[in-house]
C-alpha cells in the first residue's frame, strides 16, 4: 500500500469544495447538504432552497485517481455514500490508543526553530507514513507486570537466579527484577511478578528492546492478532496486523503532533518550562528520593507541579517529550537520514543498536527532549531511563483509500464527516481510467512474491539467493526492451554541447569528475557508439542501432534516466553529485532488484520457473553462449537486436515476451538494477518495496548475457559490479515508478 502523500492534496480540494458549498448557500450539515435525484445520482440544495444540479467540484492535482471510490468497485455511487453515512462519525478507537492519521512531514532538526542541530538529525528530508494508532501513554510497569505473568505461565520466559527476566532457553534479557537492579519496580517472589506499590502508573523502565518486542507480541496474541516480531530471529513483518514498536518516522510525526507550519523543537512550541514535562531539573514533586525520577504516565494534564497546561500534544499523547526515552522499531544508524526512503521508512536493514527517541527525566530539555532528537541502544541494554509505548497498525489490502478501521474516512482526519460526504459528491461516477504507459513502457501491476531462488523449480540456488522472502510492490511501468545504442546515442548528442559530459581518450566522463559514462569505439573497440573529435558527435556502428547499448557504467544509466526525465518535462529522480535516489519524483530510473525480478517473472508466481517462460531453455528462447542465433559470429560483442525473439527468431520459436510483455529479460545483456549489492540482503529485507542497502561497493546487475552459459539467464540469479565498470554485455533497461 503506497504511502498516501495525496492527503495535503485533498485537504486543499475540501476546502475548494467547502468554498463552492458555501457560495450556493448550502449548509455543511449532513441532513440539509444534499439529497438523491429520481436518477439515484447526488444533488445539492441551492441558495434558493431547492434542489439543483450537481455541483462540478475542483479537483486538485495529485489527488489519488478515485479515492472517494471506498467499495472498491470502480465507480463513487451509492454505495460508497452509504459507506459514509453508515461510519459517520469520530472513527474507532483502540482502547488507551489514538489514531495518527497518515500524510507526509519534513522528519529531522529544523534549524529555524533555534534548535542545534546534531548530524544525525539531518539533513531534513520529506517523509510519508501510512496511518496507525499509536498509544496515549508510556507502557507502564503495571502493564509490563501482566505480561510478564502471563508469559510465565506460558513458559515464555525464565527468571535467573540474580533476578534477570530471559527469554526462554535464550540469554537475551527482557528486563530486569528488583533483585538483579534495586531501580527496577518489578519484584519476583520466586513464582510470581509484583508491582512497587506507588509505582503502577508510571512507564516501565529497565526494559531491553527485546523485552518491548515480546510485550508487543503477546499484546497482539492477546488480542487475536498475528504478531509483528519474529522471536527467534527479531525481524518484524511490517505487515501484520498487529502491535509493535512505532518506527522513529512513526515516532517524530507522532511526536509532533500535526504541527508542521511552522515546525517546533518540541511538540508544543520553542519553549520549555517545568510545566511541561519531566527532564532534569524540571521541578516536579517524583523528583527526589531513590533513581527513577520518573513522574506518572500522563502526569502533564493540567493537575501537574509545577501548575501548567494540559501538554497532550495534537493527537492527544502524552510525555512525547520527557519521562523515558523510548525504543522504536528500526535499528540505528546516524548517517541513515541521507538515504532515507519517503515512503513509510523502516530504518536500515540491519545494525548493532537500535533506535530510541525522546529524552527522559534525567536529560537535558534543550538537548533530548526535541522531537528531532535521536539516539541508538543496544537491544540488550536495560537502564533505568529508557522504557518504549506500543503503536498499532494494520495489515495491507483493507481497501484503496483509508487504513482500518475507517475506511470511509477519504480525507484522513480521524472522523468521518462533512468533508468526507463531500468528496463523495465531487467524484460521482465512475472513476477515470488510469492513464496509458508511455510509449514503449509496459505496465507491471502492484503486487507480492515471493523473491529469491525456488528450489522446487530444480535450480541450484546460490547463499546470495536465499532465503526466499515475500516482497511487496507497488505498480510500475518498465520498459518492454533494453535501452538501444540509438537511444543512448541521442543521451551523448544532447549531453555534449549541453556541457554535461566530456571525453577523455574515447571514454565518456560526467564533466569535470571521474565517473566514467560509458565507451566508445576509440576507447574499446567493442563498443559501438562512435565519437567524431572533429564535430564533437557520437554515432552508432551502422546496423547495430537497434543492438542494447552495452559498455555503459551504473552512473551512465543513471544519467541517461535523468535526461530523458527532463525531455518528457518529468522531475528527475538521480542527484548527479551525490547519486542518491530521490524516490518521491516521477521521472525515469532503473529498477530496484526487487522490481527486476517481479517484472521478469511476468506475473508467474503459481508455481514459480526458473526462467520467465518455464524450467526449461533452448536457443530458441533467449540469446545466451551458443545459443545458436545468426548474430553469434564475427567480433564482440554478440547482442542481438532488443526485442528479437519475437516468433521471427533463429532458431525459430515462439514470442518469448513474458507475462507483462517484456523481452530479454533473460539474456542478451546483464541490466543494472539501482541497489547496492549485499549477499546477506535477503536475511533482513523489508517487505514493502525494498529498494536495496543504503550503501555498498557494488551494484547489482540481473538478467544474464550474450556470453554467459543458460543457467545465469535465471530469474533469481544476482550479479554485481563497481558502478563506474564498463562491461562488454552489461547494458540497462528504465523504469517508470509514481507515473
Amino acid at each position: 500500500m503506497a504511502c498516501r502523500k495525496w492527503r495535503r492534496n485533498i485537504g486543499e480540494a475540501r476546502r475548494n469544495r467547502l468554498r463552492v458549498m458555501g457560495s450556493l448557500g448550502v449548509a455543511a450539515t449532513c441532513g440539509v447538504l444534499m439529497s438523491l435525484t429520481a436518477a439515484g445520482e447526488p444533488a445539492v440544495i441551492g441558495s434558493s432552497g431547492l434542489v439543483g444540479d450537481v455541483v462540478a467540484v475542483p479537483t486538485m492535482p495529485g489527488d489519488p485517481p478515485c479515492p472517494a471510490d471506498i467499495t472498491g468497485d470502480g465507480v463513487v455511487d451509492v454505495l460508497d455514500l452509504l459507506e459514509v453515512l453508515g461510519q459517520w462519525g469520530p472513527c474507532p478507537q483502540v482502547p488507551g490508543m489514538t489514531y495518527i492519521p497518515g500524510g507526509e512531514f519534513d522528519m529531522g532538526c529544523h534549524a529555524e526553530t533555534g534548535e542545534t542541530c546534531k548530524l544525525s538529525e539531518l539533513p531534513v528530508h520529506d517523509v510519508c507514513v501510512d496511518s496507525f494508532h499509536l498509544a496515549v501513554y508510556e507502557t507502564t510497569t503495571e502493564q509490563y507486570c501482566t505480561f510478564l505473568n502471563a508469559a510465565l505461565a506460558q513458559e515464555l520466559i525464565e527468571v535467573t537466579p540474580g533476578g534477570e527476566v530471559r527469554q526462554m532457553g535464550t540469554t537475551l534479557p527482557y528486563c530486569d527484577t528488583s533483585d538483579a537492579d534495586e531501580e527496577s519496580r518489578i519484584h519476583w517472589d520466586g513464582s510470581t511478578f509484583t508491582v512497587e506499590i506507588g509505582k503502577e502508573d508510571h512507564p516501565m523502565v529497565l526494559v531491553s528492546w527485546y523485552g518491548a518486542a515480546a510485550y508487543c507480541n503477546w499484546r497482539s496474541a492477546e488480542e487475536g492478532l498475528q504478531p509483528a516480531y519474529d522471536l527467534e530471529t527479531w525481524t518484524c513483518d511490517w505487515d501484520a496486523d498487529a502491535y509493535r514498536l512505532p518506527t522513529e518516522a512513526e515516532w517524530e510525526y507522532a511526536a509532533r503532533g500535526g504541527e508542521y507550519d511552522p515546525y517546533y523543537a518540541y511538540p508544543w512550541g520553542d519553549d520549555i518550562d517545568g510545566s511541561m514535562a519531566n527532564f532534569s531539573g524540571s521541578g516536579d514533586p517524583f523528583e527526589s528520593g531513590p533513581y527513577p525520577w520518573t513522574t506518572p504516565v500522563g502526569y502533564y494534564d493540567g493537575g501537574q507541579t509545577p501548575p501548567g497546561d494540559d501538554m497532550a500534544n495534537g493527537y492527544g499523547l502524552y510525555d512525547m517529550a520527557g519521562n523515558v526515552a523510548e525504543m522504536c522499531s528500526d535499528w540505528w544508524d546516524w548517517g541513515y537520514y541521507s538515504s532515507c526512503p519517503d515512503d513509510n521508512p523502516h530504518g536500515p536493514p540491519s545494525g548493532v543498536s537500535r533506535s530510541k527517541r525522546n529524552g527522559a527525566w534525567q536529560s537535558s530539555p534543550t538537548g533530548y527532549l526535541r522531537s528531532a532528537a535521536r539516539e541508538g541502544i543496544g537491544p540488550q541494554v536495560t537502564v533505568n531511563y529508557v522504557g518504549f509505548r506500543v503503536a498499532r497498525v494494520y495489515a495491507k489490502g483493507a481497501g484503496p483509500l483509508a487504513d482500518p478501521p475507517c475506511p470511509a474516512d477519504i480525507t484522513g482526519d480521524g472522523v468521518v464527516d462533512v468533508l468526507d460526504l463531500l468528496e463523495i459528491l465531487g467524484a460521482w461516477g465512475p472513476c477515470p481510467e488510469p492513464p496509458p504507459p508511455p510509449p514503449g513502457m509496459m505496465s507491471v501491476p502492484a503486487g507480492e512474491f515471493a523473491m529469491g531462488c525456488h528450489a522446487e523449480t530444480g535450480e541450484s540456488c546460490k547463499p546470495e539467493e536465499l532465503p526466499l522472502h515475500d516482497v511487496f510492490l507497488d505498480a510500475f511501468y518498465i520498459a518492454a526492451y533494453e535501452t538501444t545504442n540509438e537511444e543512448y546515442c541521442a543521451f551523448l548528442n544532447y549531453a555534449y554541447p549541453h556541457g554535461m559530459i566530456e571525453v577523455e581518450d574515447g571514454v565518456v566522463y560526467k564533466i569535470y569528475d571521474t565517473e566514467p559514462y560509458c565507451d566508445t569505439t576509440s576507447s574499446a573497440s567493442v563498443s559501438r557508439i562512435q565519437w567524431d573529435y572533429a564535430t564533437g558527435t557520437f554515432s552508432v556502428t551502422p546496423g547495430k542501432e537497434d543492438h542494447p547499448m552495452l559498455r555503459v557504467s551504473w552512473y551512465g544509466a543513471a544519467a541517461y534516466c535523468n535526461w530523458r526525465s527532463a525531455q518528457e518535462q518529468r522531475r528527475p529522480v538521480y542527484d548527479l553529485e551525490t547519486w542518491t535516489c530521490d524516490w518521491s519524483a516521477h521521472g525515469y530510473r532503473l529498477p530496484t532488484e526487487a522490481e527486476w525480478e517481479y517484472a521478469a517473472r511476468g506475473g508467474q508466481h503459481n508455481p514459480y520457473y526458473t526462467f520467465p517462460w518455464g524450467n526449461e531453455i533452448d536457443g530458441s528462447m533467449a540469446n545466451y553462449s551458443s545459443s545458436g542465433d545468426p548474430f553469434e559470429s564475427g567480433p564482440y560483442p554478440w547482442t542481438t537486436p532488443v526485442g528479437y525473439y519475437d516468433g521471427g527468431q533463429i532458431p525459430p520459436g515462439v514470442d518469448m515476451a513474458n507475462g507483462y510483455g517484456l523481452y530479454d529479460v533473460a539474456g542478451n545483456v546483464f541490466e543494472w538494477c539501482h541497489d547496492w549489492y549485499d549477499a546477506t540482503y535477503y536475511v533482513s529485507s523489508p517487505y514493502d518495496n525494498p529498494c536495496g542497502p543504503d550503501t555498498g561497493t557494488y551494484r547489482v546487475v540481473r538478467g544474464g548475457s550474450w556470453v554467459n552459459s543458460w543457467i545465469n539467464l535465471r530469474c533469481a540469479l544476482r550479479g554485481w559490479g563497481t558502478p563506474d565498470y564498463l562491461n562488454l554485455n552489461w547494458g540497462f533497461r528504465v523504469l517508470l515508478a509514481n507515473p
